[in-house]
């Protein structure tokens, strides 16, 4: 919900979201940028490795996944950790 009131309240070509415990490091977003100027109006990143998570965490986060991705319908990953798009992505929805 949070997040939602930043989308509507903002005023500039892009937008970028992230978690503010700083878990995913803020210094993808110059990439998620890069990409945005190359003409995607939507972009993510995605964690690969994440140092430091216990057998138990990875183990629960798969579960999730694997559960979200069957319910879903989809393939695709269900939060990723930063992402951006463009303004005009932003007001389709």
């Amino acid at each position: 919900m949070t997040i939602t009131c930043g989308l509507n309240y903002s005023s500039g070509d892009a937008v970028v979201a992230m978690d503010a415990d700083l878990q995913d490091p803020p210094e993808f977003i110059p990439e998620l940028v890069k990409k945005w100027r190359e003409g995607y109006d939507v972009v993510y990143a995605v964690r690969e490795h994440r140092q430091g998570d216990s057998v138990f965490k990875r183990a629960t986060a798969a579960v999730f996944t694997v559960s979200f991705a069957s319910w879903h319908g989809s393939r695709s990953r269900p939060t990723p950790g930063i992402s951006g798009c463009s303004a005009g992505a932003l007001s389709k929805h």
